[in-house]
């Protein structure tokens, strides 16, 4: 493979990536249809193809790491990745026709991504061998062998992939929610730096002022509640497995798969707003963000499937006591700005 030909090798997998980013747009956009909830035939061995293609590019670049202990020339290194060409098209199809099975939005999610993530690394890769940096090549090789490796985590159904993703927003909730607290505990056993901060010109005030910790306790709380609105979710899908295949039970749990997405960074901004100084405009904005995003949520559950008078009842609940603390947050945070 001569320079030309890894520069085409490289603008290849540029072209592959874009058409990766173009199918994550249009799973986003609901225009990739979910067919299945538990396992499929069809996918499963769309599934194993996508893995094989995955495989083969790990033992590849494997191959390829050895062969730069010995210091090839960049000609050397370009002929080597002539023979990743084909393994990087296989994937591309394989993903495809995975995603064409049936998969829906946190399945379809997880595909694309994972393939996205391995021909990223390969496409990094093709770029330091062409400048010549190849004392990076073990670096960038073995970030590809692990996103190759990841992909033997495909989950196996759109059931499995939704519930991991679901499951991970509560976990990312919790560890939030997990740090704030201890912020708390923290400034209540009044472990400062005060004396060190009069001496450093670049210090700021970590401590919170009576308006502050008001503040701070109402939207860890308010975070808590948002928990347990998640967490209801999951439970949902739990008492609907029996009907699997469902059409409404298949489009219900990727409208709520992508509610939950799209708390996820919600969540992170309203955490991180909390610490001071205190910016109430930032973090105004990021309640309200929180607050559309869970608005989502509450009436995706309210929508499920053949939702009996009993779980109804408990949503209602659930939101009506989330707005009391919605408004209290608010009127908290209109307080502190004076």
């Amino acid at each position: 493979m001569t320079a030309a030909s890894l520069t085409a090798f490289k603008t290849k997998l540029a072209a592959h990536l874009a058409e990766l980013h173009e199918l994550d747009e249009r799973n986003q956009k609901k225009e990739l249809k979910a067919t299945f909830w538990q396992q499929n035939d069809d996918f499963t061995v769309a599934r194993e193809v996508l893995i094989a293609s995955s495989g083969t590019i790990g033992h590849e670049v494997t191959k390829f790491s050895l062969v730069f202990s010995k210091k090839p020339s960049k000609e050397e290194a370009a002929s080597i990745c002539h023979t990743l060409d084909g393994p990087c098209e296989q994937m591309l199809s394989a993903t495809k026709v995975a995603l064409y099975c049936g998969a829906g939005s946190a399945l379809g999610h997880d595909i694309i991504h994972g393939a996205m993530r391995v021909l990223k690394g390969m496409h990094s890769l093709s770029e330091i061998i062409e400048s010549e940096e190849l004392s990076r090549v073990p670096e960038l090789t073995g970030r590809v062998w692990e996103s190759c490796n990841s992909v033997l985590n495909t989950p196996k159904s759109n059931c499995v992939a939704t519930k991991r993703s679901m499951l991970q927003c509560i976990t990312m909730l919790n560890d939030t929610i997990n740090e704030l607290k201890q912020f708390l505990t923290e400034q209540e056993e009044e472990e400062s730096l005060d004396d060190v901060e009069q001496d450093d010109e670049f210090a700021f005030d970590s401590n919170l002022s009576p308006e502050e910790r008001a503040l701070f306790e109402g939207n860890v709380k308010l975070l808590d509640m948002v928990a347990a609105i998640l967490k209801r979710g999951v439970l949902a899908l739990k008492k609907l497995d029996a009907n699997e295949d469902s059409d409404a039970l298949i489009a219900w749990t990727c409208d709520l798969h992508r509610a939950y997405a799209a708390i996820q960074n919600s969540i992170v901004e309203a955490g991180a707003a909390l610490y001071p100084p205190i910016d109430e405009d930032e973090l105004s904005e990021q309640v309200n963000a929180l607050e559309t995003a869970a608005a989502s949520i509450l009436a995706c559950l309210a929508d499920q499937p053949e939702i009996t008078d009993a779980d109804s009842q408990a949503i209602e609940a659930g939101r009506a006591a989330f707005n009391s603390q919605m408004a209290t947050v608010k009127a908290q945070i209109e307080v502190s700005r004076t």
